[in-house]
């Protein structure tokens, strides 16, 4: 299994081109899956991927 970098709030915000403020109500509201390290919160890559998944409605 490939090892992949937690992302920070900031790199999330970044990829899905959107405010800090925004992933922290996706991830308040149980919509984006987070890992809670020594106070810092992480998203893993996988969840971040998933999550776009899901968020395409059907789109092609």
């Amino acid at each position: 299994m490939k090892q992949q970098n937690l992302l920070k709030i900031e790199e999330v915000a970044e990829r899905l081109g959107v405010s800090r403020a925004l992933v922290y109500r996706l991830i308040q509201g149980g919509v984006l899956p987070r890992i809670k390290i020594a106070g810092a919160t992480r998203v893993a890559p996988e969840d971040l991927e998933r999550f776009i998944e899901s968020s395409r409605g059907g789109q092609a």
